[in-house]
């Protein structure tokens, strides 16, 4: 049997895909496991390699430039590649994480048996329309990792997360800041001056990482300054690195960002900080040592990926350093309490 599994874009999203990829790994240890992305999120697919035996790459697909009456919807001469190259593979189920009119139209294009995915009214562009087998899923506020259990579960009823596998918290270890976010996703960061009284306030007590990826290098000089105790203080460039670094962390503190899903994914204990997004969707889920903290209500006026606010990014400005360590502090001495 041959599995692909379609989500195209944003690092963290396709990071919320591992648990299920690695789950029907142990479910059919004989299987053809394969992953379909955009270009830019190849990379990422490789922190699964160990569960994944093929990334295959779609293009991106524009409107025309020259076209007759609307006649042309998009120019499908780039996907001829790759279409021909997963036609080669025979797939026998595909399974669209994603949800859009390209990431369906993709396995139709493909020829391939079975297509699964989620319901008309939390897809987009009329995806349904290319599924053979759908998913009723009736609400789009639920955790992104279990909704892709979910969906997959319409084909294969007996897939569960594997919860067995518990990280092993290290004695004495760090805890971890990842205060960034991507360049599009900015408006995700708990603003950098509280990140810094937060963590000269958690130092009295534990030995502290500041961990700084390669979209937040604005941020190095600036919490270098405001910093006013003794901490490791880190720049990396490559999302491969996070796992190594987590594994002498006792606790990962950042916004709702792909390294925090990498770390709910670890199983490494996981406190997010939210504001613009849905903790329903983005918290660390369940089967994870992981809580998320926000403010009282969820901007409803925020447009994250055009970076634009219409109330001047109340749900973290007003997110108080207060409520964020005493929340911490308690989930802290529950994570004490595990090792």
């Amino acid at each position: 049997m041959k599995i692909l599994i379609c989500q195209l874009r944003t690092h963290g999203d396709i990071i919320r895909t591992f648990p299920l990829i690695k789950s029907l790994k142990k479910t059919f240890p004989d299987a053809w496991i394969g992953a379909t992305c955009f270009e830019d999120m190849k990379s990422t697919y490789f922190l699964c390699k160990d569960y994944l035996d093929e990334v295959i790459v779609q293009p991106i697909l524009y409107l025309p430039i020259n076209h007759f009456e609307y006649t042309r919807l998009i120019n499908c001469e780039p996907l001829s590649h790759a279409v021909e190259k997963t036609r080669e593979f025979s797939i026998d189920v595909y399974i669209d994480l994603h949800g859009v009119f390209q990431s369906a139209l993709f396995g139709m294009l493909s020829n391939i048996p079975i297509i699964c995915g989620r319901s008309y009214h939390t897809t987009k562009d009329g995806a349904h329309l290319f599924y053979n087998r759908i998913a009723d899923i009736e609400s789009v506020k639920i955790n992104r990792m279990f909704r892709h259990f979910l969906i997959a579960r319409s084909i294969f009823p007996q897939l569960e997360p594997i919860k067995d596998e518990k990280f092993n918290i290290p004695d004495n270890g760090f805890v971890a800041f990842v205060p960034g976010s991507s360049k599009k996703g900015i408006l995700k960061r708990w603003p950098i001056t509280y990140y810094a009284d937060l963590i000269n306030i958690i130092s009295k007590d534990e030995r502290i990482k500041v961990i700084l990826g390669p979209e937040e290098e604005d941020l190095y000089y600036e919490i270098l300054n405001l910093l006013q105790c003794q901490v490791d203080l880190s720049k990396i460039d490559l999302f491969s690195y996070y796992p190594k670094i987590f594994q002498d962390c006792k606790c990962v503190v950042g916004n709702d960002s792909a390294p925090l899903h990498i770390s709910t994914w670890l199983n490494v204990p996981t406190f997010m900080i939210l504001g613009p997004t849905s903790p329903a969707i983005n918290s660390p889920w369940e089967y994870s040592i992981g809580i998320s903290t926000n403010y009282d209500t969820i901007c409803n006026g925020c447009d994250i990926w055009n970076q634009r606010c219409l109330n001047n990014h109340k749900c973290m400005n007003k997110l108080s350093v207060n409520s964020v360590y005493m929340a911490l502090k308690k989930f802290l001495e529950k994570v004490d309490e595990l090792q």
